[in-house]
């Protein structure tokens, strides 16, 4: 889908568009066991990852905002995207 140009254009026209990025090693470690990454069925995944980065650098680096997520648990790279982006939550109880 990110490397259709149309698709970005859709993207771009409904909001912002944000890359969320770990390096080879961490995006490996995150993608090792999983069943359905037909791409990664191959002899040495953490290579294809690579070239697959290195394929997608260009399209990537134009997206609004990047926030790189290695280290980082789900509910810390939402926090960074919202400090980014300026964004107060409201507290609110749920019943």
């Amino acid at each position: 889908m990110v490397l259709n140009p149309e698709n970005i254009k859709v993207l771009r026209q409904r909001g912002i568009i944000i890359n969320l990025c770990a390096s080879v090693e961490v995006v490996y470690e995150r993608l090792k066991n999983s069943a359905d990454r037909p791409l990664l069925k191959c002899e040495n995944s953490l290579m294809e990852i690579k070239k697959l980065l290195d394929t997608r650098k260009s399209v990537y680096a134009d997206y609004d905002f990047t926030f790189n997520t290695d280290g980082l648990m789900a509910n810390e790279v939402a926090d960074c995207i919202l400090n980014r982006l300026n964004i107060k939550l409201v507290d609110c109880e749920v019943t």
